[in-house]
């Protein structure tokens, strides 16, 4: 009888708040989607659409239905009902404590006409990262002051705007060259005489495929502070800026939600960072997004963007050829972005399926238009896009565990010699690029908001990448149609012809703290050197006889075999000592060798073999700690 009398007296309360809760999305980065997976295992949690971020108006209310239910209250342990109402508490900004939370509710107006409320905070992140490695030890950092200032009007319309700087170092060491394809060498008329070639580099201040750049676009290094002076890469102390910003908007008590801005996403990720489509390690961009729930259980998503280009010169160098030098880094990476996704969500079932396109910058209604078919309307206009398919099954087994299963697929053939129709010889064409992913995602009882995964990816060949067009509708030099943001692929965070065993514990013990342990075990084609092996990187390019390529993972070249071990977690000590000051790191031990195949060089290192362990000048064996610490400060 207490507890209904409690959570009717806070349901009463949480309504009267409504108005302070808004629209803005809550960074992916937030524990709170920790949090959404597990009551969501359990049964306790709303089934919202697979298109996050979520908004802090969507998170409150589904929180709030969990704390104003006697029955669901009873099933949770008195810790996590205690994190879940902090985190309401945090949503609430006409109630928050400038020295607690950092945020200023500065203006308020709530009359006949208008209804504005207006928050502003600073913040100082300052983050470390030391690679101490047998090879060589190297130290990165990031030092960024932040400026936020969000508000809603009309109880609707929801804004919010981060401007920040950063003063930067992120140390490369250059590991060899890769040979892009053939396709890029910008040769109109008639066969390419050789293959252009990039330079691949280490980054090892931070964990192997780690490092997310802060800074946007490019960097400026502190003796030439002119447009002439931007570079692609912090290799020596620089300093960047960038934008975050968006406009949100919910109506039909919250069934149509809109977004315009550029922020992080994810989509179809069937756990938290683990999307292929669309994950939450890709780049943010400008774009216009809705979700409509259509029935309680159906909802449909869409999405268009305008990507950013990546400033190659670090990578291209002396080596620059093709449309690089005939077009600038700029002019070929000019692409839109488009997504789709139906979804059927229901309480321990979940099933999506989309499709995405990458097309030069025009206006094209046929991919503005979320109700047409992606794949029909590229071959009506005349096939000059880059079109890709994906599937997600999620099956939850009640308040113990979740199985899934993913597919991306980029591009494939039917044909029965190396299609969909022949199995054998359909996983050895080089023809046929996509990504898969199975997992399971259970819950450790007793212990507050914990959970233990694990996931299998495979990464094909090509995946993600595509050959450069020429001449498309409104351009007449060759356009990069890669599924790529920024320099990072806009789908999962490894490279092609890679596969990963990723296993992570998660836990929120109490509030204001997370903990995580982690384990990785990568193997990748080599994207350098002589042993390299083709479609390995995201800047691959097929070649024009692809038909006859093949692909023989782990046995068509050189292959990086690594294991990556480490423990983290973050605490923020606004409750304990009073002021807004989180400390996060992690620190682990990264071991990395190689393999090559044994049928010799050159070409006939693409022909099928055996392979065996290698350790010399170009492919050592590495081994090595790495620590990563941050401090934030909110004022």
């Amino acid at each position: 009888m207490k507890k209904k009398i409690v959570s009717g007296i806070l349901g009463c309360l949480l309504a009267l708040a409504t108005f302070a809760q808004t629209n803005n999305s809550v960074p992916l980065t937030d524990s709170i989607y920790l949090v959404v997976e597990q009551l969501q295992l359990r049964g306790l949690f709303p089934l919202l659409p697979a298109a996050k971020p979520y908004s802090e108006r969507q998170l409150a209310h589904a929180i709030t239905d969990v704390l104003s239910d006697a029955n669901k209250i009873s099933k949770l342990l008195p810790s996590e009902e205690a994190i879940l109402f902090d985190f309401l508490t945090r949503f609430d900004h006409a109630k928050q404590s400038f020295w607690k939370t950092g945020t200023r509710h500065f203006a308020s107006s709530d009359t006949a006409d208008a209804k504005v409320q207006m928050d502003m905070g600073i913040s100082l992140t300052t983050e470390m990262s030391a690679g101490l490695h047998n090879l060589r030890k190297r130290v990165g950092f990031d030092i960024i002051p932040e400026i936020t200032v969000s508000g809603m009007f009309w109880n609707n319309l929801s804004i919010n705007f981060n401007l920040f700087g950063d003063v930067t170092r992120a140390p490369l060491d250059k590991l060899g060259t890769y040979h892009i394809g053939d396709w890029w060498n910008g040769v109109p008329d008639g066969a390419p005489t050789t293959r252009p070639k990039i330079n691949t580099y280490a980054n090892d201040a931070y964990f192997p495929f780690a490092y997310r750049k802060r800074w946007d676009g490019s960097v400026y290094m502190p003796g030439n502070l002119t447009a002439e002076g931007l570079e692609g890469w912090p290799t020596s102390l620089a300093m960047g800026f960038g934008i975050y910003a968006e406009m949100g908007m919910a109506v039909f008590n919250d069934t149509l939600t809109m977004r315009f801005g550029r922020i992080f996403r994810e989509w179809g990720g069937m756990e938290h960072g683990a999307s292929l489509v669309l994950n939450a390690a890709a780049r943010p961009f400008v774009g216009a997004e809705f979700s409509a729930t259509l029935f309680k259980w159906l909802s449909f998503s869409s999405l268009i963007g305008s990507l950013e280009m990546p400033n190659t010169t670090h990578i291209t160098g002396t080596e620059r050829s093709g449309i690089y030098a005939e077009t600038g880094t700029g002019a070929a990476f000019q692409n839109l972005f488009s997504v789709n996704m139906l979804e059927a969500n229901f309480k321990y079932f979940h099933f999506d399926f989309g499709t995405t396109v990458i097309m030069p910058k025009r206006f094209e209604f046929g991919y503005l238009f979320p109700l047409m078919s992606k794949l029909i309307y590229q071959n009506n206009i005349g096939d000059f896009d880059n079109i890709a398919l994906f599937a997600d099954m999620r099956f939850t087994i009640p308040n113990i565990a979740t199985v899934w299963a993913s597919l991306f697929l980029d591009e494939m053939t039917m044909s029965k010699t190396s299609g969909i129709l022949n199995p054998r010889a359909f996983l050895s064409y080089t023809r046929n690029m996509y990504a898969f992913q199975v997992g399971a995602n259970a819950r450790v009882p007793f212990v507050p908001f914990t959970k233990i995964a694990i996931r299998y990816t495979k990464i094909e060949p090509y995946c993600y990448t595509h050959n450069a067009l020429n001449k498309t509708p409104w351009y007449t030099g060759y356009i990069s149609e890669a599924y790529v943001n920024n320099g990072a692929a806009l789908g999962y965070y490894l490279p092609p012809n890679s596969d990963e065993v990723f296993l992570r514990v998660d836990s929120l013990p109490i509030p204001n703290l997370s903990t995580h342990l982690q384990y990785q075990f990568i193997r990748h084609g080599a994207d350098y050197g002589e042993r390299a092996v083709r479609g390995s990187s995201i800047y691959s390019e097929l070649s024009p006889d692809r038909a006859s390529l093949r692909k023989y993972f782990l046995r068509d070249g050189a292959y990086q075999w690594i294991h990556v071990l480490k423990i983290g977690g973050e605490y923020n000590f606004r409750k304990l000592i009073g002021f807004p000051l989180t400390i996060y790191g992690d620190i682990g031990y990264v071991y990395s060798y190689f393999t090559d195949s044994d049928t010799g060089t050159g070409e006939d290192q693409y022909q099928k073999g055996s392979y065996s362990r290698i350790n010399t000048s170009e492919y050592p064996t590495q081994y090595g700690a790495v620590i990563t610490i941050g401090i934030k400060i909110y004022y």
